[in-house]
């Protein structure tokens, strides 16, 4: 990308160095973070000699003034703190020639991809449909679309969708920038939707913090707990097909030209489980933590080991 005059900058601020991510740029501007926009600026005025500079960041689309992130998007007054929030990146970026490039997926796919996010970083514990509600800006996708044209004048809409193959070299096609061999494969899977409903179960029960809770997200990513539900594959938070795709057509609406294929989550299984599955899921844990600590007690500490081999090499 380099290369070809293209730079996407590295994570520099001190507290968000190990995430190699622009979400500290997003927070940057909600005025609640140790990062501030003027760390931005700065860090923008290092490549000012670069023809394109890339920003990237979901969190863009979701901070609000005065706000943490994933919080207040249940306030009557978000699309005030939104338009407040963008103003304020706007005249940050004043002295570039700014380009919105703002991408959309399938309703009904993206808000069970993010409730299940949520749910893993612990941000929200409550049910789906208590999320739809609570987000409900979110996915208003042509009211998105107006606030950040009104900061910026402009905004040019992609779907997913057609990006997905390969998300690096066909974003940089569709919007007119030189791309570069090989493709950027997805990563990012979301766990099966049923351990999300079992973690968002046992996480709610909780103090947050708890050990447990952690260990709780960490188990619903392994083999061991794939396997519960290895036979019988698929599951979704939807009721049923018809509010699945009425719900993706309230966000869709009004955006005319973006293609968005049939869903992935068309006739799947529910996630919501029973009593019996969430004690099955819940003895698979068990089993998983038992081992987990039985080896770390046998994991001597690394200073123990390196003294005992200078002992031995002595």
């Amino acid at each position: 990308m380099h290369q070809a005059g293209l730079c996407y900058p590295a994570n520099a601020h001190r507290d968000y160095a190990a995430q190699n991510s622009h979400n500290w740029i997003a927070k940057a501007f909600t005025g609640v973070y140790d990062c501030t926009k003027d760390d931005v600026a700065e860090a923008l005025r290092r490549h000012a000699g670069s023809p394109t500079v890339i920003l990237s960041s979901e969190d863009l689309s979701c901070s609000l003034l005065g706000f943490r992130l994933w919080a207040g998007l249940d306030r009557d007054d978000f699309r005030r703190r939104q338009r407040d929030y963008l103003q304020v990146v706007a005249d940050t970026l004043g002295a570039w020639e700014v380009h919105p490039v703002l991408v959309f997926r399938r309703g009904d796919e993206f808000a069970q991809s993010l409730y299940q996010y949520l749910v893993r970083k612990d941000h929200f514990t409550r049910s789906f449909e208590a999320f739809l509600n609570y987000a409900r800006p979110l996915f208003e996708y042509r009211e998105q679309a107006r606030a950040i044209e009104g900061a910026f004048g402009r905004v040019d809409l992609l779907s997913y969708h057609d990006l997905a193959d390969d998300i690096c070299g066909n974003f940089l096609a569709r919007i007119g920038l030189p791309g570069f061999e090989g493709g950027s494969p997805r990563r990012n899977r979301s766990p099966d939707a049923r351990l999300t409903y079992w973690l968002a179960t046992r996480n709610d029960r909780e103090v947050p913090g708890a050990a447990s809770r952690m260990e709780r997200t960490i188990f619903v990513t392994t083999a061991g707990a794939r396997s519960v539900f290895a036979e019988r594959p698929g599951a979704g938070f939807w009721p049923d097909d018809i509010a699945r795709e009425a719900f993706h057509g309230r966000c869709a609406a009004g955006l005319d030209g973006l293609t968005f294929p049939k869903s992935a989550l068309a006739e799947v299984g529910s996630a919501v489980l029973g009593a019996e599955d969430l004690m099955a899921v819940d003895r698979a844990f068990e089993i998983w933590r038992a081992a987990r600590r039985k080896v770390g007690a046998r994991r001597r500490p690394w200073w123990r080991f390196w003294r005992n081999a200078s002992e031995r090499k002595a």
